[in-house]
């Protein structure tokens, strides 16, 4: 099991950051962003594929198809325990 913690400031639109894997499966829920004036605090927990593959995904959001402008504060992915 892995944890994923960040810091993002969407400043245009809106954008959605979570885990997939290769295949462009989501390793957990996506967490839907907004536009805001801070960063916002993200701590996504995940567990990877029998390949161990994982990606950082960030996207705009489906209801928001202008290009979205969103800022990385920190990025850290430790792992947290074996996989249940």
């Amino acid at each position: 099991m892995y944890r994923l913690q960040t810091a993002v400031r969407v400043t245009q639109g809106g954008a959605v950051i979570g885990v997939r894997d290769q295949t462009g499966l989501w390793l957990n829920e996506p967490v839907a962003l907004s536009e805001s004036q801070t960063y916002v605090p993200i701590d996504i927990l995940f567990v990877t594929n029998g390949r161990g593959d994982a990606e950082l995904a960030i996207g705009n959001r489906r209801n928001q198809p202008a290009a979205s402008a969103l800022y990385l504060g920190r990025v850290e992915v430790r792992e947290i325990g074996a996989n249940p």
